[in-house]
């Protein structure tokens, strides 16, 4: 076996580009969130129909009642106690540490995708590329900077996908699979369908079966653990109190225009950032003050760079679902990405209001697709729109985060509820 510092050697250069990517990224996300008004930070909605006031004081304060987290059932253990004892042992105030988790763990984001890229044998230069392009879409630009729950499933499903493609080189212990199947329904309880999808690529059906068990039961020894930390976290409470309120969630599009805007959203807005709305929330549950919206902006209406990027990327993911279905190699990740990405359209297909917010858990995804196309003997041109991408989604993006900061300087809170934006 060799050492590690033989390991280092044979892989320092991707060793080093992994490092400068996720610093980068950190860097520029913690820069970026410098600008986000903190009236995102104490009211819902405002910022794309996301609960930022909810997750910060649930990161922040011990005696927040973790059982309004029904989708996200260990976020408290995975999440919630690291920030606890970060801000704990350094002495940072809430609003400072939160943010610098925030960073770190998008930079590790970007890293993931960088090694999962290496691991499918992409050329260094690829591998870059589209890790660049992973960084400056839509969805990494405006959930970057806020402290949602969606980065960290995303995070979660990069793992899940990094675990078959290592499949292909090496028999893997169902151990790892047991671990990934906990990891995803702790984090996001849809995100399952991604554990779920992997072990079945990996292993006969009695294995599978008995992952499933193994799954379930470090499950409730992870939430018996938690409950002893956060005693508001009990499971009973938490599915209880989740299946109540994710009816209130559900969306169902009257007609085909209807349907046809949230896949516009998943498809292209997340990576190509429309012209923003200011919109009054007026859903179940929502604030009823004005909010950021972009479910029924038009294709390309953020600039004119964001017009050729729309293009672009349409080119990009029609080549990319070429790959999905032509290429030979990857069979396991082809069938774990294609699958979950399917299941990520059905579900934002009835559930969510501003599908939006929960980009994070479907765009990487939509990047690993459309990266397929360096398998291909179109690999020049993928590389070339990759290129074009990655300059002109990123001027567009950037032009629109700063269009949501300045709309953001005039917002004023109205009640303990209502924001008024202009």
């Amino acid at each position: 076996m060799k050492s590690l510092s033989q390991l280092f050697h044979k892989y320092q250069a991707d060793v080093w580009l992994a490092i400068g990517l996720v610093l980068f990224t950190s860097f520029t996300s913690w820069a970026a969130a410098q600008l986000v008004n903190p009236i995102v930070f104490k009211v819902l909605d405002i910022w794309f129909d996301s609960d930022i006031s909810r997750r910060f004081l649930g990161m922040s304060d011990s005696t927040y009642s973790h059982a309004t987290f029904s989708i996200h059932p260990l976020y408290p253990l995975f999440i919630f106690l690291p920030i606890l004892k970060i801000l704990t042992i350094f002495h940072l105030e809430p609003i400072t540490g939160i943010r610098a988790f925030i960073s770190v763990v998008s930079g590790l984001l970007i890293g993931t995708i960088f090694i999962l890229f290496r691991l499918l044998g992409y050329k260094k230069i690829d591998a870059a590329i589209f890790s660049i392009l992973a960084s400056i879409t839509a969805a990494a630009r405006f959930w970057f900077v806020v402290p949602e729950l969606f980065l960290f499933g995303g995070e979660t499903i990069l793992l899940v996908y990094c675990l078959v493609t290592v499949a292909d080189y090496r028999k893997l212990s169902p151990y790892w699979y047991m671990a990934a199947n906990v990891l995803t329904v702790g984090i996001t309880i849809t995100n399952l369908m991604a554990g779920i999808i992997a072990t079945i690529s990996g292993n006969r059906w009695k294995q599978c079966l008995k992952i499933f068990v193994g799954a379930f039961v470090l499950f409730i020894l992870l939430a018996t653990i938690q409950k002893f930390f956060f005693p508001t976290a009990a499971l009973r409470a938490i599915f209880l109190r989740g299946t109540a309120d994710q009816t209130n969630y559900l969306y169902w599009s009257s007609n085909i225009y209807m349907l046809l805007e949230r896949y516009r959203v998943f498809f292209f807005h997340s990576i190509v950032m429309p012209s923003i709305e200011i919109i009054n929330s007026n859903w179940p549950g929502s604030s009823g003050g004005e909010v950021l919206s972009i479910h029924a902006s038009a294709l390309g209406s953020g600039s004119w760079w964001g017009k050729v990027a729309t293009v672009t990327w349409g080119g990009l993911l029609a080549l990319g679902l070429y790959a999905l279905f032509s290429v030979k190699q990857h069979l396991r990740l082809r069938f774990t990405l294609g699958l979950t990405l399917l299941g990520q359209l059905l579900l934002h297909t009835i559930h969510g209001f501003e599908i939006f917010l929960y980009s994070l858990h479907y765009v990487p995804s939509l990047v690993i697709l459309v990266s397929l196309g360096v398998l291909t003997k179109m690999r020049p041109v993928v590389l070339g729109l990759a290129l074009i991408l990655v300059v002109t989604a990123g001027i567009n993006n950037a032009l629109q985060f700063s269009n949501a900061i300045d709309i953001l300087q005039n917002a004023h809170i109205i009640d303990s509820q209502k924001v008024l934006l202009r």
